[in-house]
């Protein structure tokens, strides 16, 4: 296990194009009798992280976790997806993160664990990168804020480190406050949210949208989507609305880029379909391509991944397809 003092990213290693920073966790399925029934690891930052390395982009994940069983499981599975470890943290006060999904039925209702490890990243111990060593992109979200150790450790992060900000919201009632999550506006150059967490940030500015259910066609303005990003950092707005497709909107308030939804062949769950998304996205990012081109392989990766079990494929051959499409074999690298 790395020790957090000697958590360094060396400069004789290639660049990352991308840091990923926030919680790695374990959800924790809890049955109706209050047996476990299942331990599944995941986390947006996790599931993102976990889907690049697959990929061959090689992020550089910042993360904390417990000196306990779930943090060595969460290492273990970190190690079997080819993340780098180089960056996580070990704390040795808070258990690695939890998530409890209590199961009733069909239904299922999720419980989130405060004062985890990953709430106490630490801006000390956060990898020194040098200048030749310096990411195109930082990935984070909002649970990851809720705590001020985490949060300060970011805001260094950010300030030491050049860098464009993918922020996926992946809001979570009760864990951040809305003007935290109206923050992440001057936060990210790139935001993206679903069509539920559009109403809310244009709620809590008593704005509106006729574009919540589903994207519009490209070219289309909204007056609401303008005056929301209307002198923020945000200069594009990718909402994603599940099966009714996906929608890019600038500063401006244009949309730029729209995709209707895939057609399923078979369900498995929809487990980490928007982690998928943001991971092409990033991908896509890397590497310069089209928006456009982008956003389609992003919801196609995404339509994959709900054909599966979980957020993150166990079998590593789904990927071999998509390394081909959008990973590091699509660039002459392996």
């Amino acid at each position: 296990m790395t020790d957090p003092q000697t958590s360094r990213f060396a400069g004789t290693q290639a660049r990352p194009g991308v840091v990923v920073f926030g919680e790695c966790l374990i959800d924790r399925f809890i049955d109706s009798a209050g047996g476990e029934a299942q331990a599944i690891a995941g986390g947006a930052p996790f599931n993102v992280a976990r889907h690049l390395a697959l990929l061959g982009l090689e992020p550089l994940f910042i993360t904390r976790l417990g000196r306990d069983a779930d943090g060595a499981s969460l290492e273990r599975e970190l190690e079997r997806c080819g993340v780098g470890t180089t960056a996580v943290q070990w704390d040795a006060q808070h258990p690695s993160g939890q998530v409890l999904v209590h199961l009733h039925g069909g239904s299922h209702r999720f419980e989130i664990l405060g004062d985890q490890a990953y709430d106490y990243i630490d801006a000390a111990a956060l990898p020194v990168l040098a200048p030749q060593a310096q990411p195109r992109w930082l990935y984070f979200g909002s649970l990851i804020q809720r705590s001020e150790p985490s949060r300060a450790a970011l805001a260094a992060l950010r300030a030491r480190m050049p860098h464009r900000a993918f922020v996926d919201l992946n809001w979570r009632e009760g864990q951040v406050t809305p003007a935290l999550a109206l923050g992440t506006l001057d936060a990210a150059d790139l935001l993206k949210v679903s069509g539920e967490e559009l109403a809310l940030l244009l709620q809590w500015r008593q704005l509106r949208s006729d574009h919540l259910d589903g994207p519009p066609a490209a070219g289309t303005g909204c007056p609401g989507v303008a005056a929301l990003l209307a002198g923020r950092r945000t200069q594009g707005l990718i909402v994603t609305h599940g099966a009714a497709g996906y929608a890019l909107w600038d500063s401006k308030g244009l949309c730029q880029v729209s995709g209707a939804g895939l057609a399923l062949r078979s369900v498995a769950d929809t487990v980490g379909a928007g982690d998928a998304f943001s991971s092409l996205t990033l991908a896509g990012l890397l590497q310069d391509r089209p928006m456009a081109q982008t956003l389609a392989l992003a919801n196609a990766f995404a339509a994959a991944i709900c054909g599966v079990r979980g957020a993150v494929p166990v079998d590593p051959d789904f990927y071999a397809h998509w390394r081909s499409r959008a990973g590091r074999s699509a660039v002459g690298g392996a």
